[in-house]
């Protein structure tokens, strides 16, 4: 099965440590067989890179910034 997480802060940041159950979550349904890609929002929009492997599932950053092309990027 493939799923999906999404998280609206950044799940590598000091300041924001309650995503550790976010990680913790995706590594158990990689431990179950399942596919998982999880979606974060960087707090710095340079450390926005290409989608990566992390504990066996997808990272993809996307952009907290607001506006029409950021929102199009995104998708």
């Amino acid at each position: 099965m493939k799923i999906l997480l999404i998280h609206p802060h950044d799940i590598y940041s000091d300041s924001e440590p309650w995503t550790v159950r976010i990680k913790n979550i995706a590594k158990e349904f990689v431990k179950r067989g399942h596919s998982v890609k999880l979606i974060y929002f960087p707090l710095n929009s340079d450390e926005i890179t290409p989608p990566f492997f992390s504990d066996g599932y997808e990272v993809i950053p996307l952009s907290r910034r607001h506006g029409t092309k950021i929102l199009l990027k995104n998708i």
